[in-house]
């Protein structure tokens, strides 16, 4: 069993490295910035070259002709999130996200988006999961192919920290369990609060999935058997209660 933390260099700017979508259907990128940028308008650009990126849309001018991605801004938890429907072969390409200063270069991050004609090798059922506050959420990631072999990871996004799965692996209220034989990858986070909620990776290789946590605010109380949300019981089979490693 191993867990392992990683720390990285924080730019002023953040994002994914690279994205794999399957053919036909949508991505939405996170895009984290420092709290000095919350009031500074923000924008999506495309092309491999910055100095010749094209402007797709802007968080002062969300009208996109295509009605084909859609930006939004939120400067509580300091990320604008970018979403684009129907991708096809020809939108495979390098992004940016950007933020714009007016009395300097803009601020950026890049990344690459690959459509693939099937499920790419890390995928997920949905991109959003959902749990109450003192409740669980639980995750799953699907690694496939080459990448079902790859060391695994789940990633805060916007922090640069990471934690390492082998086998199953726990600290704190995250239990990480990787299966060999279906290569997925299973997170669940226990005891939500507000502050679990946010944009997460899971990763493997040199592909990142982004998911998204929501945490409602309905109470959880727990009983002998199991946590209880009004008349809803979640059992606690299966669960693997997070230690200190």
């Amino acid at each position: 069993m191993m867990i392992m933390l990683l720390r990285a260099f924080l730019e002023a700017v953040r994002t994914l490295h690279s994205l794999f979508v399957q053919r036909g259907r949508s991505a939405t990128v996170p895009c984290h910035y420092e709290e000095k940028y919350k009031s500074r308008v923000k924008y999506w650009c495309r092309g491999y070259s910055w100095d010749r990126c094209r402007i797709l849309i802007r968080t002062n001018n969300l009208l996109d002709p295509n009605m084909e991605t859609s930006i939004s801004d939120d400067v509580t938890q300091r990320v604008f999130t970018v979403s684009m429907k129907n991708l096809q072969d020809k939108d495979s390409d390098v992004y940016w996200c950007a933020v714009d200063i007016p009395a300097g270069p803009d601020d950026k991050a890049y990344l690459t988006i690959t459509v693939t004609p099937g499920p790419p090798e890390l995928h997920a059922e949905r991109s959003v999961f959902s749990g109450p506050v003192g409740g669980l959420v639980q995750v799953r990631c699907v690694y496939s192919g080459r990448l079902r072999s790859s060391e695994k990871k789940w990633c805060r996004s916007g922090t640069s920290v990471c934690l390492t799965a082998s086998s199953t692996s726990r600290l704190y209220k995250y239990t990480l369990h990787t299966d060999p034989h279906t290569g997925v990858l299973t997170v669940t986070i226990k005891d939500l609060q507000a502050s679990d909620a946010g944009w997460y990776w899971c990763t493997g290789g040199d592909a990142q999935l982004p998911v998204y946590v929501s945490v409602s605010m309905k109470t959880v109380l727990k009983g002998e058997s199991g946590y209880f949300t009004g008349h809803e019981k979640v059992p606690e089979t299966d669960l693997r209660f997070p230690v200190w490693c």
